[in-house]
């Protein structure tokens, strides 16, 4: 017999945009394996009655997507809902399928703006493996996209980045770990709650700004399910992974969280793809997780999309930011301290410190691995960020 699958069951989750989902469903259907004991496939068409594109004149085009199901992946069940729940509450149906069927240490979540490429599987298996012995990590990705939003204020951020495992925003075309689905679930409550009888495009988004607060995360200035599952990883300690090779394409130029402008700020425009070497891919696979680094820049990319968050819609709380990088000084003061005086505690990862408040999401995990040369570097890239940002806050004071 041979080793264990590391999933067996994927997810995708589609809406009414098949000019979208025809890439996607062809690029899975030459990666997914079939037959014996290959992973079930499910796919999730949200409905139209209740919808924005149906509020918006949008024509009803979700048959066509079932169409496009049919033809690409024959052996997926699907669930096609009656009325539209938004895709927060879709992800977590699909979320709570699995946690009842599947047997594997991963789940495969794709989304129908994302096409991965020729190699992304393998890579992304890679990534499983090799997250099996991290217990921090939690979610791996293998689109390969860092930081996007600070490459905003820094545009050289991405030829800087060194191919090893770094922190992902953006939540596309993941495998994530069993046991982070169900350790996540009830943190995921109260935020699910706020939409009960809402529509996801209608969401309370200063109900659930009060939530992250809550949590000690009031920089955290986004109300998408993306960021309400960042939030969960944060409390929890954990961390969404992956390596800087773009292996697939983001397509999604107009959606939920999507506009042309975003698109092209964020640079999602390239579609270049890396060329994949996968000696070369498990070597990144080989350095260190530096995991209090990550947090850190983690923490560090959500301050600057809050700075760029303010500066596009909340003009008026830009003076709050000044607050939160007065904290990102000392976690950088911290960071020089922990360079010169390296942990040398020994023994399993940090565990997640339950539901409650975030607790120092700088605190060395135990058994860590020294500082290496890249904690400089990136100590001095934050605070040249840090030095731009306050140069934007004396360009917009608050209103």
């Amino acid at each position: 017999m041979g080793p264990d699958p590391l999933y067996d069951q994927v997810h995708v989750l589609a809406f009414n945009r098949p000019q979208y989902a025809a890439a996607v469903l062809r690029a899975l259907a030459s990666l997914l394996p079939t037959g014996a004991g290959s992973p079930a496939v499910h796919v999730w068409i949200d409905g139209f009655a209740g919808s924005r594109d149906e509020r918006q004149g949008v024509p009803d085009r979700r048959e066509t997507v079932a169409w496009l199901v049919r033809r690409y992946l024959p052996q997926a069940r699907m669930h096609r809902l009656a009325t539209n729940i938004g895709i927060a509450r879709m992800f977590a149906r699909a979320e709570q399928l699995s946690l009842r069927q599947s047997r594997t240490a991963y789940t495969l979540f794709f989304e129908d703006d994302y096409v991965p490429g020729p190699d992304y599987l393998r890579a992304l298996e890679l990534l499983m493996a090799w997250g099996l012995q991290q217990p921090e990590v939690a979610i791996v990705t293998a689109h390969g996209i860092v930081a996007e939003h600070t490459a905003v204020l820094l545009p050289d951020l991405e030829q800087e980045l060194p191919l090893r495992p770094l922190f992902a925003h953006s939540l596309w075309a993941f495998a994530i770990k069993r046991t982070h689905l169900q350790e996540r679930a009830a943190v995921l409550q109260p935020y699910l709650a706020t939409m009960r009888g809402v529509r996801y495009s209608q969401r309370d988004h200063s109900a659930i700004l009060a939530l992250h607060a809550a949590q000690g995360l009031g920089f955290v200035l986004g109300s998408s399910q993306d960021y309400a599952k960042h939030v969960a990883l944060l409390q929890l300690q954990r961390l969404a992974v992956t390596v800087p090779q773009r292996l697939g394409r983001y397509i999604g130029r107009i959606g939920e969280h999507s506009t042309e402008a975003s698109f092209e700020r964020l640079a999602y425009a390239r579609t270049l793809e890396d060329r994949f070497n996968p000696e070369t891919y498990g070597q990144a696979l080989q350095a260190p997780l530096e995991a209090a680094l990550l947090r850190w820049s983690r923490l560090l990319e959500l301050m600057v999309i809050g700075v760029l968050l303010q500066g596009q819609e909340r003009q008026a709380q830009l003076a709050a930011t000044e607050s939160e990088l007065e904290q990102l000084r000392a976690r950088l003061a911290a960071l020089e301290q922990q360079q010169q005086h390296p942990p040398v505690e020994s023994g399993t990862a940090v565990a997640a410190s339950g539901h409650g408040a975030l607790s120092n999401p700088m605190a060395p995990v135990a058994g860590a691995t020294s500082p290496e040369p890249i904690l400089r570097r990136a100590i001095g890239a934050g605070r040249r960020l840090r030095a731009r940002l306050r140069g934007r806050l004396r360009r917009h004071p608050p209103a």
